[in-house]
């Protein structure tokens, strides 16, 4: 159902959300919105500096895993690569409330799910599980010594009430650097990838999973096929979807389209103003969706906002520093965090420092500085307003040295009585 709130509804609900300090006049930004002046109390530990330190380790080392943020507080990371081609049989799960890390169930045959798998999809179901689509596996070494590579077209199901694993049906596609979307009405949409076919054409398939009935379905095709694309929930009850590449050896795109859900539709996006890579977009509080840097070096330090009420994309603040493979977390301040990542193809080196987005000023500035580098690491928004940094590689042009070392960032939680900062919301 498309979720028609009332101007007032969405301007109480998103600013508590935020729980910003004290009390602030909210000024209107958009036709429609009101002026009201709200009292809120802040729900995060004031801190003089924001700051970076070590949490324990997990078992293993690994990178291109995910990290998700349950109903209970813990975190589930699952997969990824640890650079033995021997993969990851644990998933695991961390408590921030005792900093302890601890096995989320088994992957095992039952489950009819491989264990070594990565460039996966996680989605955090209403229900409270976690879903698991797809991905990628390095089985064991050919002759030639060389990784046999495969794909995965299952999907698994955790439940952490439990702590198991259970099946959940196979898409219709192999799919790798695809993108899975939570709907309102509780289903997953899954949208384009690669299979692993000769050249790694992309797909430009889509696909629904229910997880009232546990069975995935067709739903309508995109109009471009995509791989290494973004897909974000919008506030309308629509999918944002866009960038990304036809196949690995084509140029990136500049298009996007939206996803209606109640009419299984696609319709044209507005064009984004530089073609991004393999990045994950944030949505804002004000409703705007940002995307930063990537893999295309066109777009190595470019930041873009998209206004879901004109439907187009306009430019932001350059980002301080190349970065390519980072992460980014909204934070409850309504600051975006980026850290770690790599500088850049040619550089191989990967980032140490980390930087803050302010929407309100539109501008960056340096957040603290890492304790280790993170590249292709995983990130998650704690509910005590913390972001967890987890695993990720070093890397130069010749070794690969992966980590199992993890951060907590806590963020500089001050000044920001006197922003003012309305939602505009697409409606």
């Amino acid at each position: 159902m498309r979720r028609n709130h009332s101007p007032l509804t969405i301007i109480l609900s998103i600013s508590i959300l935020l729980a910003l300090q004290g009390s602030a006049v909210l000024a209107a930004s958009a036709p429609g919105d009101v002026t009201l002046p709200i009292t809120l109390t802040n729900t995060l530990a004031v801190n003089p500096v924001d700051s970076w330190s070590l949490a324990a380790q997990m078992d293993s080392a690994r990178g291109m895993h995910t990290a998700t943020g349950l109903n209970n507080g813990k975190v589930l990371v699952v997969g990824g690569y640890p650079g033995d081609y021997g993969g990851l049989l644990n998933p695991q799960l961390y408590d921030p409330a005792s900093d302890t890390w601890s096995y989320a169930g088994k992957i095992d045959a039952s489950t009819a799910f491989q264990t070594n798998f990565y460039y996966h999809t996680a989605t955090l179901l209403k229900s409270g599980k976690v879903l698991v689509v797809g991905g990628e596996t390095y089985n064991t070494m050919s002759a030639s010594n060389s990784p046999n590579v495969s794909f995965l077209k299952s999907g698994m199901l955790y439940d952490p009430a439990s702590n198991t694993w259970s099946f959940a049906g196979h898409t219709t596609d192999f799919r790798v650097f695809h993108t899975a979307t939570l709907l309102d009405n509780g289903q997953v949409l899954v949208t384009g990838g690669n299979t692993g076919a000769d050249q790694n054409p992309s797909l430009i398939t889509a696909e629904l999973y229910d997880p009232t009935t546990n069975t995935w379905h067709a739903a309508a095709s995109m109009t471009i096929a995509r791989q290494r694309h973004f897909a974000i929930l919008l506030p309308s009850g629509k999918v944002l979807a866009g960038s990304g590449t036809a196949s690995d050896y084509q140029a990136p795109l500049v298009s996007t389209e939206l996803y209606d859900p109640e009419t299984n539709k696609w319709s044209p996006g507005g064009d984004l103003v530089t073609a991004h890579l393999g990045v994950t977009p944030i949505l804002l509080p004000n409703g705007k969706v940002l995307v930063v840097g990537g893999s295309n070096p066109s777009s190595w330090q470019k930041a873009e906002l998209y206004n879901p009420v004109t439907n187009t994309w306009s430019p932001a603040a350059d980002t301080p520093a190349v970065r390519m493979y980072y992460t980014i977390t909204l934070l409850k301040t309504g600051q975006v965090l980026v850290a770690g990542g790599q500088a850049g193809l040619s550089s191989e080196i990967t980032k140490l420092n980390a930087e803050l987005y302010t929407p309100w000023t539109n501008t960056w500035t340096a957040a603290a500085q890492l304790h280790m580098p993170h590249y292709e690491a995983a990130a998650v928004l704690l509910p005590s307003g913390q972001v967890l940094l987890t695993g990720g590689y070093d890397t130069d042009s010749i070794t690969r040295v992966y980590t199992k070392g993890v951060e907590l960032y806590s963020p500089l939680d001050e000044g920001l009585t006197n922003h003012v900062y309305l939602p505009l919301i697409g409606r």
